[in-house]
């Protein structure tokens, strides 16, 4: 009962509703896109290997960018998804 009542006053401002036996609230993240969450994780320097902190430069693709790559990437992409 305790952590019930912590959860509805912590989200007071959000409509609260039960949803398979659990309160739940909907609410929008502060972050809402990969372009600006992979940054912010870099920076962190959680979540990704040393290789990948230590590169330095990365971009993110979107959409029909991704195809610019190259054939021999997206084939192991393919394998590896």
């Amino acid at each position: 009962m305790e952590n019930q009542k912590r959860f509805l006053e912590k989200y007071r401002d959000f409509p609260p509703y039960i949803d398979d036996g659990r309160w739940v609230v909907d609410k929008k993240r502060r972050i809402r896109d990969v372009g600006d969450v992979i940054p912010k994780i870099l920076e962190e320097g959680k979540g990704f290997g040393r290789n990948l902190r230590e590169a330095g430069k990365f971009e993110v693709l979107y959409d029909a960018d991704v195809l610019k790559i190259g054939d021999e990437f997206l084939r192991f992409m393919d394998k590896f998804v």
